[in-house]
């Protein structure tokens, strides 16, 4: 069912060219010409919508106005760089989905993944249509479309690759849980047979150890595909939520209910998906140590002595697995686990009062400005009634 769904959402990619084909191995000139062109009317549409955003940012203080633009490079620089990876990394994508179909899930049911996929495209247009409405109705009008209207365009490119993330260690997580029951089942069996027979019983480690090895050389190919897009993906949410959360702040006695809604949708979409696809690779990579542990047990509690030939292949096996436990990156700037959340909080919270206190200062400031200029007007008035007192 993971394969079928993959196939929809490859055939949705490859129209807004974030995806390669997924039958042709061969990457045609027509399908680079479409890339080049559709990163040219993202950059020549983002232009026109930056032009007319400009006399917003004029107004944004300095703080919110450098966020917005890390916004907007982030967004774009993610596209682009998508857009054209697929080109050149097309052989990793199809190799990436050719070893997940020879390492099976027999003793595992592979959740289908159908139902999320069409959860989360009604609560991504959803969201879209009441932000819409939102901001069309009580803050830009039409002026939302000739600003805003790439932007449909640029973050379901980010959610398409976000879930595709998503997908893939999903498939990887219940193939390494079939393995763990493989290995399990390979264990009782070798505990009931004789010891003419546990020789016959040791080939089923070694294919385990197989799939091991070829698992995590797909954790690194999708290391390698989705490692940069994950990190921007990952600011992205990050700056959001502290640029709502501030303004949330710092107007929350003037803030609507419709407005609450809106900022609270935006902060769980996007921080929602990357907690989701933190914990599932953090699941992945534990799920591979429960299975690195179980054969480090067996060679310790269940050693062979009787045939030295088979505990030395145990020790072999051991080895092996040692060095080969997945571990997902963002473009290897750091590991991606629950500490990575632990992280974020962090940065979150760290930002979030230095922004706050620099909105603090700015409104003291503007304060005392004003206190100043009515001041010097009142100052002026009076000497310049003062100077005409005898003419009148």
């Amino acid at each position: 069912m993971s394969f079928k769904l993959l196939r929809v959402i490859f055939k949705l990619g490859k129209i807004l060219a974030v995806t390669p084909d997924y039958k042709n191995r061969r990457l045609l000139a027509r399908q680079k010409v479409y890339a080049y062109l559709m990163s040219g009317f993202i950059t020549v549409a983002l232009g026109v919508a930056l032009m007319y955003r400009k006399p917003d940012y004029s107004q944004y203080d300095l703080m919110n106005l450098v966020i917005q633009l890390l916004l907007d490079g982030n967004l774009y620089i993610l596209n682009i760089y998508t857009i054209l990876t697929v080109s050149w990394k097309k052989p990793l994508w199809h190799k990436l989905i050719n070893n997940l179909k020879i390492v099976k899930t027999d003793t595992v049911k592979e959740p289908s993944l159908l139902l999320p996929f069409v959860i989360t495209n009604i609560i991504y247009w959803s969201y879209q249509i009441y932000m819409t409405y939102i901001f069309y109705k009580y803050i830009l009008g039409v002026e939302i479309f000739k600003q805003f209207a790439i932007e449909y365009l640029q973050l379901y490119d980010q959610y398409l690759i976000n879930f595709l993330f998503y997908v893939f260690a999903k498939m990887l997580l219940a193939r390494y849980q079939a393995l763990r029951i493989k290995l399990q089942h390979q264990f009782w069996s070798l505990q009931k047979l004789d010891r003419r027979t546990q020789n016959y019983c040791f080939v089923g480690f070694q294919q385990i150890t197989t799939e091991f090895c070829l698992l995590k050389e797909t954790v690194d190919i999708v290391n390698n595909i989705f490692g940069w897009p994950l990190l921007l993906i990952t600011a992205y949410a990050t700056l959001q939520a502290l640029i709502y959360l501030q303004g949330t702040i710092v107007i929350f006695n003037h803030l609507s209910h419709n407005m609450v809604i809106y900022v609270t949708v935006v902060i769980l979409w996007h921080c929602g998906g990357i907690l989701i696809n933190i914990s599932l690779s953090d699941a992945v990579s534990n799920e591979a140590k429960m299975i690195l542990n179980f054969t480090s047990n067996l060679y310790k509690c269940y050693a062979i002595r009787e045939n030295a030939q088979n505990y030395n292949q145990l020790y072999q096996i051991v080895v092996v697995m040692k060095h080969h436990i997945p571990h997902f990156s963002a473009a290897r700037f750091f590991v991606i686990n629950r500490t990575t959340i632990c992280g974020i909080c962090n940065i979150l919270i760290t930002f979030l009062i230095v922004m706050i206190q620099f909105e603090a200062k700015n409104t003291i400031y503007r304060k005392n400005r004003d206190r100043f200029v009515m001041l010097r007007e009142f100052w002026f008035s009076e000497l310049f009634f003062r100077e005409n007192l005898g003419n009148f």
